[in-house]
């Protein structure tokens, strides 16, 4: 066997160094939408805005949710709450009878002491009752006129009282639960 030399090894090849250059280029760059790396992240990128837009709608649909329940409680809390009114204001009618015949009834007579006391323990029972259901009468004579809680049918002029002072209450008014159920009905003193 003949020993190589150092000059007759083989030559050993050398990578081209404009070719390494471009290998170093191309890998900076970015891939063309071809390769299946950059379809694959395009992919995850879409597939991210999709969960985003679906997580954004169920939020907003759990939010229109409470809103829902809270709206349909609230409702339900006010047909508890004022769901006899129309019985109420009903009822008060009965109650401005007694105080009528109570208003017409001689005090003076003997007789009418009994038929006097019955009528007042009925009127006294049922404004009871009215009041376990949360109705309340509105105080209008000396007050200061509120056109919310009273319903003004005249005016008078009056010395010594201040002008929008109540003077008089024709009808009683009412609250049920805070509620203006019925107005009271008053004369008020002019300007």
């Amino acid at each position: 066997m003949k020993k190589q030399t150092h000059k007759e090894q083989e030559p050993v090849l050398e990578a081209d160094p404009f070719q390494s250059k471009e290998n170093e280029v191309a890998d900076g760059l970015p891939e063309t939408p071809e390769t299946p790396v950059n379809e694959a992240e395009k992919e995850v990128q879409r597939l991210t805005q999709e969960l985003a837009a679906k997580n954004d709608a169920f939020l907003r649909l759990t939010a229109e949710y409470q809103n829902y329940r809270r709206r349909v409680e609230k409702e339900k809390q006010e047909l508890i709450k004022f769901g006899n009114e129309k019985l109420v204001v009903d009822l008060l009618k009965v109650l401005d009878n007694f105080d009528r015949a109570l208003s017409a009834v001689d005090y003076d007579c003997e007789e009418n002491k009994n038929l006097i006391s019955g009528i007042e323990m009925i009127r006294k029972s049922l404004n009871d009752l009215l009041n376990d259901y949360g109705v309340q009468s509105i105080e209008a004579v000396g007050q200061i006129f509120d056109p919310v809680l009273h319903h003004a049918v005249m005016t008078e002029a009056a010395e010594g009282v201040a002008p929008e002072t109540i003077l008089d209450e024709f009808q009683k008014g009412y609250t049920l639960n805070q509620k203006v159920i019925r107005p009271s009905m008053v004369k008020v003193a002019a300007h």
